[in-house]
């Protein structure tokens, strides 16, 4: 009696650790399929001095020196990245490697792996198409974080407008951007995204570099609060030419940035960047 027993949890046991498998690798395939859609080809075209003329002066700073003139345009970033992130201000900080695929105004997908030994948890933060998703496994098959819905989407846009800092070009009149300067050293960039409105705010040195970024993102119910649309961004502490493109390589992302109690969550360095 107990030796069947035992035979039926075993059965049960390897029949689910069969299932989460396969579960696992249908997620992985269609996070594939995302980001064969998101290496889009480019066209061809190069960045010109003349198409920033009309731009306020903060602007043309900026852009000039994020993209160096006759720089072929490209469609998609792809980067390498290392560093530390936390879920809460309380929690402790956790390693992380990454490698991510941005295709501005399109979609990203960010797969990492974050912790160390048994702990480690991989997975990936996608969204395409107006549908987003963030989907992590403890030791490759256990489900540990699955967000998706309304909430997550409309935060994971926001990331994907902050994000075109990593491809300048995008920012650029043609892409349906608007800039307005501020001041000297502020401008803003309005466009459209999925059918939501989008404002980034660009804190830019004298020589062009840039120093900050923020907007206003939908942030999904939290510990701390309600959803609803919380001041994000980035510090930039570093960057680097690549390409034609001068772009962050260290930074630092809050939410609440600028307010008395920001949330510094991720820590990051980009290793490698490559331009399509």
């Amino acid at each position: 009696m107990i030796s069947a027993i035992l035979i039926a949890v075993g059965v049960l046991a390897v029949g689910t650790v069969l299932v989460l498998l396969v579960l696992r690798v249908l997620a992985d395939q269609n996070i594939d399929r995302v980001w064969e859609l998101l290496e889009v080809e480019p066209s061809g075209d190069v960045f010109e001095e003349e198409s920033v003329a009309d731009l306020p002066e903060p602007v043309q700073r900026y852009l000039l020196n994020a993209v160096e003139p006759g720089t072929p345009m490209a469609a998609t970033v792809t980067l390498d990245m290392s560093g530390s992130i936390r879920l809460s201000a309380d929690a402790r900080w956790l390693p992380f490697t990454a490698r991510q695929v941005l295709c501005p105004h399109r979609g990203f997908v960010w797969r990492a792996q974050i912790g160390i030994g048994p702990s480690r948890v991989s997975g990936a933060d996608v969204y395409a198409g107006r549908r987003g998703a963030s989907r992590f496994w403890l030791c490759r098959i256990l489900p540990v974080a699955c967000g998706h819905g309304p909430d997550v989407e409309r935060s994971a846009a926001g990331r994907l407008a902050i994000e075109s800092i990593f491809l300048p070009t995008a920012l650029l009149p043609r892409h349906g951007v608007t800039w307005d300067a501020v001041r000297d050293d502020t401008a803003d960039a309005s466009f459209e995204l999925d059918g939501e409105s989008m404002m980034l705010t660009l804190k830019i040195a004298p020589s062009g570099a840039l120093r900050q970024v923020n907007m206003l993102r939908w942030r999904p119910r939290t510990s701390d609060g309600p959803a609803g649309y919380r001041p994000f961004g980035a510090d930039i502490h570093e960057e680097a030419e690549i390409g034609g493109y001068t772009v962050p390589t260290r930074f630092a992302a809050s939410w609440d940035i600028g307010t008395d109690h920001p949330f510094e969550f991720l820590r990051c360095t980009v290793d490698h960047i490559e331009f399509a």
